[in-house]
């Protein structure tokens, strides 16, 4: 068995790292002296595809579920609670609304923009 990461794999934490250096770190101890999740994170994880789905077509699809392991993992070294966070609206919030939604609720919560 091969446990080696992949290049798409290398490729898509490290951008999970890099987005958590660049454009989470500078505000997160504002947010965690305000004791707040701000949606504002949510926001970035999206513009950056990092909430566990991304756009196929005119819908989202839950990205492979390594690539899940690898947000999570590096969003709960950064911050447990980001970590969590992040899970519970990516994959107990959208993933429920994927499965058993009908159609207008997806065309509603799931259709990009």
């Amino acid at each position: 068995m091969d446990l080696d990461l992949s290049e798409e794999e290398i490729k898509f934490r490290d951008h999970v790292r890099e987005v958590i250096r660049k454009r989470i770190a500078p505000q997160y101890p504002g947010w965690r002296d305000a004791k707040t999740t701000p949606r504002r994170m949510f926001e970035i994880w999206g513009e950056e595809n990092l909430l566990g789905f991304v756009e196929k077509g005119d819908m989202i699809e839950q990205i492979p579920w390594l690539q899940n392991i690898h947000l999570y993992k590096e969003l709960a070294k950064f911050s447990g609670g980001m970590g969590i966070a992040t899970f519970v609206q990516g994959q107990l919030g959208n993933q429920a609304l994927a499965l058993y939604a009908n159609e207008r609720q997806r065309d509603e919560y799931l259709r990009p923009g």
